[in-house]
């Protein structure tokens, strides 16, 4: 099984940069610099404020990365990949939790699976990057409480399937694993 990743921190911590970085580890020196790398996004435009935000960080990406929007099907993004590019970025697992929360309640746990199996089969190395919502109060009601309590069992889970793990808290990178 090809290396995989993952960096957990809060919102606005460095976590996405950090990510960046340590790709340019498998696309530069060493490997083909001209290859492209691939990134799945998970997030989606809703709103005028959320577009900017997707095309600010298209352009900071450069051209050194081919782009994949993939709201909820990942392990469908995963296995539509090809030819094996020298690393992948998912950002954000807990964007892709939520979405799939609110737009399949009755199959997320199933896809979660499907995730998991591309995940083991894939032969290309994968960084991951997601939010630590576990480090606040109870919420408040249901459907957070699921959020809350299925991102901390995917993380837990991908922890465990990972060579590498890194929190990453004011743009810090601590090793976990």
């Amino acid at each position: 099984m090809a290396q995989k990743i993952l960096i957990l921190g809060g919102a606005r911590s460095g976590k996405s940069e950090h990510a960046l970085k340590l790709a340019q580890e498998f696309t530069g020196a060493g490997h083909n610099p001209l290859a492209k790398g691939t990134f799945i996004a998970t997030a989606q435009a809703l709103d005028e404020e959320m577009a900017q935000r997707i095309s600010r960080h298209k352009e900071q990406r450069g051209d050194a990365w081919e782009c994949l929007e993939e709201p909820v099907d990942l392990a469908g993004a995963i296995r539509g990949i090809t030819s094996a590019p020298p690393v992948v970025v998912i950002d954000c697992l807990t964007l892709w939790i939520s979405n799939l929360l609110l737009q399949h309640p009755d199959t997320y746990s199933s896809r979660i699976d499907s995730f998991y199996a591309a995940l083991e089969t894939c032969g290309f190395p994968v960084i991951m990057v997601s939010n630590e919502v576990g480090l606040g109060i109870v919420p408040g009601d249901p459907l957070a409480r699921q959020f809350r309590d299925v991102a901390g069992r995917v993380h837990q889970r991908t922890a465990r399937i990972c060579d590498t793990v890194f929190f990453i808290s004011a743009g810090i990178p601590v090793k976990l694993k």
